[in-house]
């Protein structure tokens, strides 16, 4: 998965082309051979109107790559690649991951997302749930303390934005992580973070580009 992840990203950057006589979906047609690849129409219906681009970096793995905006249904926005794999962001917080490792069927984020968007510290807990090689779920369980850090400027390839840095610290049986999250006090949504995703994938930096 993570070799067409690459494929994928080659794909949006290529759609993503400043070329003004281009659409993105005629250069994701030029990019590759039909013998190489066909971008299914689920992915390619997508570049008919501007659409957030998720930039994520695999920290753990050394892989990098883009997705585009597929739903956004209330504070939940996902994204997919060109082969399909997904990631669901509540408020900019990972909620569900699929197609990339270990797959993270969903998470309980109310109260850390709540202090975090809110720009308050305190203590909360997370759930996790996972589905394993048996397709069964297995959840875990954090205990959290979420802090402020400061104002941040972040630079986005539409210009700079101003932001708030939180910090979450969270503690489980067998695993210990931190969050960081750069929360855009505008739209009140995470725009920049790295944020641990399963004990197979590790971290993943993610930065959201609004059209």
């Amino acid at each position: 998965m993570m070799k067409r992840f690459i494929l994928a990203t080659s794909l949006i950057l290529a759609a993503c082309s400043s070329d003004p006589e281009a659409s993105g979906l005629d250069v994701v047609r030029n990019f590759v051979t039909p013998e190489e690849y066909v971008p299914p129409p689920r992915f390619t219906a997508l570049f008919n109107e501007p659409r957030p681009v998720l930039d994520v970096e695999f920290t753990d793995l050394g892989v990098t790559g883009k997705l585009i905006l597929e739903q956004q249904d209330g504070p939940y926005a996902r994204y997919i690649s060109a082969d399909l794999g997904g990631i669901v962001l509540q408020k900019g917080m990972l909620h569900s991951m699929y197609g990339f490792g270990e797959p993270l069927a969903g998470a309980d984020l109310t109260e850390p997302l709540g202090l975090v968007i809110a720009g308050r510290a305190g203590q909360t807990d997370r759930l996790h749930t996972y589905l394993n090689g048996e397709d069964r779920t297995v959840s875990r369980t954090y205990r959290c303390e979420v802090s402020i850090i400061g104002q941040r400027s972040v630079d986005l390839p539409t210009g700079s934005v101003e932001t708030t840095l939180m910090s979450e610290n969270c503690h489980g049986i067998t695993n210990s992580f931190e969050n960081l999250y750069w929360v855009d006090r505008k739209r009140d949504e995470i725009i920049q973070s790295r944020q641990w995703a399963g004990e197979n994938i590790g971290s993943l930096v993610t930065q959201v580009t609004f059209p």
